[in-house]
């Protein structure tokens, strides 16, 4: 995901505050909020996007963000763009390639581990993501914007709901493997 998009996208639906743009973004795509000041720096020194300072009675001041026209010109030309097709580097799938080297017991392990912050994942999704776009969260939803994000939910949810069931076929599989009959072949 490109932070310098997302933070535009966000922008466009009206100004916000760095804390109110963190908690726009679900997890596990969250960015730390560090993360998102030093890129709203950034797109600021670009003239993407315009920062004023808002005083607030017995509070201290706040910075409330803005895309400007130039930024409204970068989204546009950034969602025009075909989207880019990025293979994901999974950590899992490297150990489970040389997982032979390993006992059995371990890398099911492993996986059983996977599938646990998998499915903290979809239910983040399911209780957190689904209703948000229903009770239109943001306030400024369009019934475009709610198919959209619907679209992104949906795809995500499916995406992370056939891992999860891999994983647990997986593990199945290792834990339930005749290692006798594979030591025979290596001989």
């Amino acid at each position: 995901m490109s932070l310098k998009h997302g933070l535009l996208g966000f922008l466009s639906y009206g100004p916000k505050t760095g804390y109110d743009l963190s908690k726009m973004f679900f997890e596990p795509l969250r960015p730390s909020l560090s993360q998102i000041y030093r890129k709203l720096s950034v797109l600021n020194e670009e003239g993407l996007i315009e920062c004023e300072r808002v005083d607030q009675e017995k509070l201290p001041y706040k910075n409330v963000f803005s895309i400007t026209d130039k930024g409204k010109a970068e989204l546009t030309r950034w969602l025009k763009e075909p989207p880019e097709f990025i293979v994901p580097r999974e950590t899992l799938l490297v150990k489970l390639w040389y997982g032979s080297r390993a006992p059995k017991k371990d890398m099911a392990n492993n996986i059983k581990k996977y599938a646990k912050k998998l499915k903290n994942v979809v239910e983040k999704y399911k209780s957190m993501a689904k209703p948000a776009i229903e009770s239109d969260l943001w306030g400024s939803a369009t019934p475009l914007d709610k198919l959209y994000w619907t679209l992104v939910v949906d795809r995500t949810l499916a995406q992370y709901e056939a891992l999860l069931e891999w994983t647990e076929s997986a593990a199945k599989i290792i834990s339930t493997f005749d290692e006798s009959t594979d030591s025979k072949k290596r001989q």
